[in-house]
């Protein structure tokens, strides 16, 4: 993907953009090498005064930690981001599903879903990716259907926006349906 975006963008892309994107696609071709951490740093201190740039080095930083096991540092990188979210942009739903998914794996539950609750209606989030956590939490909390009413308008709105009627069904089905076409 992101060696394709690369080949196919090169002539509008800056140089910045361009090492970015000629690193990214190294590290996936490398599988995550932690040896990308550097030049992930390095990429950072060429460009200080890029808060966008930074943030998605973070990251790919906390991603290459993900991958190979280091939980502990990619949730503190992760949750950090977080805090600072709004610098995330198009980032920011692929953080907050990153972390809670760790939160989870790590028998941290009840943080996992404090958290979903604080970020599950903010404004930086798009319709698609609420439906993501949505669908994630319908995964890994037992909740009854009368719980999942509290989803109802955000579901009907985010099913109207795709054109899909639906048929009355429970909700967690509708949830798992939506996540489908999605």
């Amino acid at each position: 993907y992101y060696d394709n975006r690369l080949a196919e963008n090169r002539a509008g892309m800056d140089t910045q953009t361009e090492e970015k994107y000629r690193l990214i696609a190294d590290l996936v071709a490398d599988e995550y090498n932690p040896d990308h951490i550097e030049r992930f740093r390095s990429l950072q201190e060429k460009y200080p005064h890029d808060s966008v740039l930074h943030s998605a080095c973070q990251v790919w930083i906390a991603t290459i930690y993900q991958m190979n096991g280091k939980t502990t540092e990619a949730l503190n990188l992760y949750e950090r981001l977080l805090d600072e979210h709004e610098q995330l942009g198009g980032y920011f739903a692929s953080v907050l599903l990153s972390t809670l998914k760790l939160l989870v794996s790590e028998g941290q539950r009840i943080e996992a879903q404090a958290m979903f609750a604080r970020y599950l209606h903010s404004d930086e989030l798009h319709n698609f990716a609420k439906l993501a956590l949505i669908s994630w939490y319908v995964e890994n909390y037992e909740t009854s259907e009368e719980e999942l009413q509290t989803f109802r308008p955000l579901i009907d709105h985010i099913a109207l926006e795709m054109g899909v009627t639906i048929n009355g069904m429970h909700l967690r089905n509708e949830i798992v349906n939506l996540k489908e076409i999605d």
